[in-house]
């Protein structure tokens, strides 16, 4: 290799490292496509689009990047206390407001983040849509008002048009668990492990049809993906159980305006969820089964020095050339390409992986999510059971509550 040619693609980096770019903070996302699919017998599925979603739940590792970039003083309640104080939270907090600084737990990484609220969700997708760092959490994905842990138009948030990261409506989510990806059509299975039998609880990795969802067989959260061999047609892992995910569209009850949330958590008392049952709760509720997913629009084509394919071009795609993984190889051609498109992103919004704001460090971490929110003052929100509809063929849905929640902190 032409040393002259390696020197003038390292001198470019640092050059651009110097004036502010930074690595990608990437999130793991499968593509969903067969656009146009139909309904199954619940009435939902239907999505006329391709889209991403989270391969995984949002993590603790994630998280805590949200938290040490936008909680200093922490006035949205993005933390909440029992993320530190119970066996399944991930993340400590220390310090004084202003300066609180947040670190995940030994060995909680690697597990989904709990004790969040609707709002705390919504807050980390619009963080993604705004370049992470110190991108804004209250417009982006969804305009929130009121600058306070409670947005004064809650009722009224919906997913903006230009929104590139955002939370799953039920569409996309029971799409993404449930259609059996085999073109445009209404064939759903019954659980969002590919299978019409309810998954067995157990230990992971168990085996093809095994998901985290009952309090008695497991007892605690475990890591996202951890039961390798069980996944939806679409090859998302854990919709099935480990924590609820809250999702985007909302339920009018009476006059309050709830969220859904679905997918089996693992303190459930019952059966495994399915595609019949659909949970709903007030959305500032937040406890110790209760986390999210992202999704994202699928990426436009990225420019040709885009080596590893995140939708920009930036130093991690040089580091893509010098290991040999760009398009061809340790070649002058390829660092051409890379130097005239250095800073160049997609006309269309939305790639996987999501660029920091310039401010941001430069760390190669996986993806962000939204930490807990907390009621007023520093007490703990008391944990209420969510609603629970369940939907039986062909019977309409009827409404009944949910086991009591066997472990809120």
């Amino acid at each position: 290799m032409d040393c002259f040619v390696a020197v003038r693609g390292l001198l470019v980096v640092i050059a651009a490292l110097a004036a502010g770019s930074s690595w990608a903070v990437t999130i793991s996302t499968v593509p969903v496509a067969n656009a146009g699919n139909a309904n199954d017998w619940t009435g939902l599925g239907s999505v006329g689009y391709d889209y991403l979603i989270g391969a995984y739940e949002v993590r603790n590792a994630e998280y805590v990047e949200f938290l040490n970039a936008k909680a200093a003083s922490d006035p949205l309640g993005l933390y909440n206390p029992s993320m530190g104080s119970s066996s399944n939270g991930g993340i400590a907090r220390s310090g004084a407001s202003g300066g609180y600084s947040y670190a995940i737990k030994a060995g909680m990484g690697n597990r989904p983040v709990n004790f969040v609220s609707f709002y705390d969700a919504i807050r980390f997708a619009n963080w993604l849509n705004n370049g992470q760092g110190v991108g804004d959490t209250e417009t982006g994905a969804y305009t929130i008002l009121g600058g306070a842990p409670e947005p004064t138009n809650g009722a009224d948030i919906v997913r903006n048009v230009e929104a590139s990261w955002f939370l799953p409506s039920e569409n996309e989510w029971y799409k993404a668990a449930f259609h059996k990806n085999n073109g445009a059509t209404s064939d759903y299975f019954a659980y969002p492990t590919s299978n019409d039998a309810a998954p067995k609880a157990e230990l992971p990795p168990g085996g093809a049809n095994s998901a985290n969802t009952h309090v008695g067989f497991i007892g605690h959260l475990t890591d996202a993906g951890a039961y390798t061999a069980t996944r939806s047609p679409y090859q998302t892992y854990d919709q099935s159980g480990n924590v609820g995910e809250w999702i985007e569209t909302p339920f009018e009850l009476g006059d309050d305006t709830l969220r859904i949330h679905r997918g089996g958590g693992w303190t459930g008392t019952g059966p495994a969820e399915g595609s019949g049952t659909r949970n709903i709760s007030f959305p500032m509720e937040e406890d110790a089964a209760r986390g999210f997913r992202v999704a994202a629009m699928a990426a436009a084509p990225g420019p040709a020095g885009d080596f590893d394919a995140d939708g920009d071009v930036d130093g991690s795609d040089f580091l893509q050339w010098q290991r040999g993984e760009s398009t061809h190889g340790l070649t002058s051609s390829d660092l051409d390409s890379w130097e005239s498109d250095f800073g160049a992103v997609p006309l269309a919004a939305a790639s996987t992986p999501v660029p920091e704001s310039m401010s941001g460090g430069t760390l190669l971490l996986t993806a962000i999510l939204g930490l807990r929110r907390r009621a007023a003052g520093d007490r703990v929100r008391k944990c209420r059971a969510p609603r629970v509809i369940r939907q039986r063929k062909p019977e309409p849905a009827t409404r009944r509550p949910s086991a009591p929640c066997r472990s809120c902190y």
